[in-house]
């Protein structure tokens, strides 16, 4: 048997250099992963050129206030987990903010957009962002027309 016949000295020799190894493509693994991951709100402020003129529908805050370091331009700038019944401005102020073109750009999800696709008349399509927290889902930035 190789491991009753081996010193122990070489034993740990070869255990040392497994870990060795494990540890620097670990770190290969990592520095190729996230080196070029930005934030869903750094993603967002360069496409709306650092401005925070910006509503984020039916979704979880991005970070682009932090990012551009305003303030949101409508009181429920961010989808929490509440009921529309028991919280119904969650979603009727910033369709209100949409309908009257309050805001200069739009940040919403797919199905977000599907669901309330009326009150986007007055905005195009800008931009699409993939590297969301949520693999699966993708962000869909509007500009005013």
């Amino acid at each position: 048997n190789f491991i009753t016949n081996t010193p122990k000295s070489l034993l740990i020799l070869i255990n040392i250099a497994a870990i060795i190894v494990s540890f620097a493509s670990a770190s290969q693994l990592s520095e190729t992963r996230f080196s070029d991951y930005k934030a869903p709100g750094e993603q967002i402020a360069q496409v709306t050129h650092g401005s925070a003129d910006i509503i984020q529908f039916g979704m979880l805050d991005t970070g682009i206030y932090n990012v551009t370091k305003k303030q949101p331009s409508i009181y429920y700038y961010q989808l929490n987990n509440i009921p529309v019944s028991k919280l119904p401005g969650l979603y009727q102020e910033p369709l209100n903010a949409i309908e009257s073109q309050k805001s200069e750009y739009i940040v919403t999800t797919k199905p977000m957009h599907k669901l309330f696709e009326k009150s986007f008349k007055h905005y195009r399509f800008v931009k699409e962002i993939k590297n969301t927290p949520i693999q699966s889902e993708r962000y869909l930035i509007y500009q005013r027309k």
